[in-house]
């Protein structure tokens, strides 16, 4: 099944039964792409930009009101920055510039990981997920690390890696490092209310498939990724993608998406005076609601679907520091999974 908010659609549980038992997803709300057109057109009130300041400071200004220009550290990742006009549709320009570090978009709304499917936005972040999965032919217990960095305005890179602990009812133990799993992100689309991002991504079979810890075999698994701003800080996240095995051939087709609430429990949100937040404020928390599925499209699982539901929080105790837990549950076709809690943590650098 999929663990927290990783990029690779299989946990170290499934990978080891492609060729057998089903496999399962912890995926998110199904969205349809085309709600992204709603906010393509969107312009931002009060456009911002970067006036020349002091060496390591930048001014910002806002064009409605040339008064209220605020000089800020541009290094203070705690405060607050300018972003600069979204790309839209072209896809000519920005695959070089310097990516602004915000987890914020251009209105305000924030960047929110969703537990089990990755972002259309480009962060630097690392993950770290523990999970208890309660299953029909044993439990497992996993731990996983996922760094996502983004190199450009346009391109980031996702490493991940986990270990488990197995204990099937009717076999032995077995423990180890599970399958790596390296992607590339290309943000196609930036609209200050819509992102659309394109990945593409390998799992190596790094773990030992005879004790059912990995695939036995290298994954291809693009996708693509949607982030929808509903307003009053509700977002929309959606992600279609396929699963290739290169030995099997087998393929898997799997969809999810997350609806999101963000709340300001100690007060915060975007910048009244210039800019927005480098990091969501301490004290804000989400909401975070996920359904999603996959199904078999050759192979022995030929047909063969499973879904599940999610249902998680996320609560920042730093303007850096964000843990969260969630807890999965069978939506449709349970197939050696019943149940699931995540904890985890998110370290924004």
């Amino acid at each position: 099944m999929r663990t927290t908010n990783v990029f690779f659609p299989r946990s170290l549980w499934t990978s080891c039964s492609r060729a057998g038992e089903g496999r399962v997803s912890i995926l998110a709300v199904l969205g349809v792409f085309t709600f992204g057109l709603h906010g393509a057109g969107a312009e931002t009130p009060g456009e911002l930009r970067v006036a020349p300041g002091p060496v390591g400071n930048a001014v910002i200004e806002d064009s409605d009101d040339e008064s209220s220009a605020v000089e800020i550290d541009a290094h203070d990742h705690a405060g607050h920055v300018d972003r600069p006009a979204p790309l839209g549709f072209s896809l000519t320009e920005g695959w070089l510039d310097e990516w602004v570090h915000s987890d914020y978009s251009s209105a305000g709304t924030p960047y929110v990981h969703a537990f089990g499917i990755e972002p259309a936005f480009l962060c630097r972040d690392l993950l770290v997920s523990g999970a208890f999965i309660d299953g029909a032919e044993g439990s497992e217990y996993e731990v996983e690390a996922e760094l996502e960095l983004a190199l450009t305005r346009r391109i980031g890179l996702v490493v991940e890696g986990g270990y488990a602990w197995l204990d099937p009812t009717d076999e032995s133990r077995a423990d180890g490092i599970g399958d790596i799993g390296v992607a590339a992100r290309f943000l196609m689309v930036e609209c200050e209310t819509f992102l659309l991002s394109v990945n593409t991504g390998f799992e190596f079979p790094t773990g030992d498939e005879d004790r059912d810890l990995g695939a036995g075999e290298t994954i291809f698994v693009p996708s693509i990724a949607t982030w929808l701003d509903l307003g009053r800080n509700v977002t929309l996240q959606n992600v279609v993608g396929l699963e290739h095995g290169f030995t099997s051939k087998d393929d898997v087709f799997y969809w999810g998406g997350a609806l999101i609430w963000s709340l300001y429990t100690e007060g915060g949100g975007s910048g009244s005076g210039g800019g927005v937040r480098a990091h969501m404020p301490r004290g804000m928390l989400n909401l975070i609601a996920e359904i999603g599925g996959e199904l078999a499209i050759n192979g022995d699982d030929r047909g063969a679907g499973t879904g599940e539901w999610l249902f998680g929080v996320s609560y920042s105790v730093s303007s850096q520091m964000e843990i969260r837990a969630a807890i999965s549950v069978p939506a449709w076709n349970p197939r050696a999974f019943e149940n699931a809690v995540t904890l985890g943590l998110i370290y924004h650098f």
